[in-house]
């Protein structure tokens, strides 16, 4: 079986949503124009601007901020470092400034922020480079406030080491972000807002997909149709095929297809219609807060602003908004393990 589907495959990397393509479908302007922003670096110059990519899960924000850094390495490594961190993996500062000392000077730092951004800098200042980099999942960020950090890692950099410019590059999983006014002044974001793939666009995508990854003649183009209209998002289409791939001896059929869809499910299509009055103040909260909120506040918040309230009560209410899709959590370290709420 194991040799069978392997033969069905040309390559399984296709399917994988994290692995990025040498071409990115319909989002080529999108490149074209976050490449010329940053240009200026490679020459030793700053860009006016620093940017922005916000839009919701699986289309296409974090394959473009990726291949923006590989053009970079590719073509101007001499001159521009680049830096990919996820916020929602480095959860503090700390983690946050030693991954930057790593994937520029590739040692590991235990130093204190300023410390560690200072080695950073002297070390691009030596080397002769600019910096760029992308922070993935800003608005998840539960280390503290992204604002602060921004502020932290650009001002050294301008006014105690002259000659390296630094750009940053925010990347939102969902439909909206937030800046304190003080920080978008001098952040200076060029905003890009990605908008969902229709469904054509969502076919094309995943048939150019398929010629990659199957061997001939495995898949109809009215079955690809069919994932690319019945899966949540791409990222779902893209873990439908990967697994009717495994399935199959031969070529794909619709009863293939429906088996798939039974056993792989997606994430659920953001709803933010029919929240009870609960829910929608829970909501907006975790909504409005530049950081991640715990249980805790909002079960302050509630008390304070509408009344009395058990702790259960404001859990339960999570946990139904967590099921739509609209927001998640993670454990952050403190007085033990605390839950942390963001908007996806």
């Amino acid at each position: 079986m194991e040799t069978e589907m392997l033969s069905l495959f040309k390559d399984l990397s296709v399917f994988d949503p994290d692995v990025i393509p040498d071409q990115l479908l319909f989002r080529e302007k999108e490149i074209e124009e976050l490449v010329r922003l940053f240009a200026p670096l490679q020459f030793g110059f700053n860009p006016a601007s620093n940017a922005v990519i916000y839009g919701q899960p699986s289309v296409g924000k974090t394959s473009v901020a990726r291949k923006i850094l590989k053009i970079f390495q590719e073509e101007a490594a001499s001159k521009v470092a680049t830096c990919y961190v996820n916020l929602a993996v480095k959860r503090t500062s700390a983690e946050v400034a030693a991954e930057i000392y790593f994937q520029v000077t590739k040692h590991l730092s235990r130093r204190r922020v300023s410390k560690c951004l200072d080695a950073t800098f002297k070390t691009l200042k030596n080397n002769e480079q600019n910096l760029l980099i992308v922070f993935d999942d800003f608005n998840a960020f539960s280390g503290g406030d992204i604002n602060t950090l921004l502020q932290t890692l650009l001002r050294p950099a301008e006014s105690r080491f002259q000659g390296v410019h630094v750009r940053v590059v925010l990347v939102s999983s969902g439909d909206d972000y937030f800046l304190k006014n003080r920080v978008r002044s001098s952040f200076e974001p060029v905003e890009f807002e990605f908008k969902d793939y229709n469904e054509d666009q969502k076919f094309e995508i995943l048939k150019k997909r398929c010629i990659q990854g199957f061997s001939r003649f495995v898949i109809l183009d009215k079955l690809i149709r069919e994932v690319a209209e019945r899966a949540t998002d791409l990222r779902h289409a893209l873990a439908i095929l990967y697994y009717v791939g495994g399935i199959v001896n031969k070529k794909i059929t619709k009863k293939d297809i429906d088996t798939a869809f039974n056993m792989v499910k997606g994430t659920p299509r953001k709803n933010e219609s029919h929240l009870s009055e609960l829910e929608t103040f829970l909501f907006s909260k975790i909504k409005e807060s530049t950081t991640a909120i715990s249980t805790g506040e909002l079960h302050r918040y509630y008390k304070k602003e509408k009344g009395d309230i058990t702790i259960q009560g404001i859990g339960k209410s999570l946990k139904k908004l967590k099921m739509l899709g609209i927001v998640d959590y993670r454990f952050v370290s403190g007085r033990g393990r605390t839950r942390v709420w963001f908007k996806t």
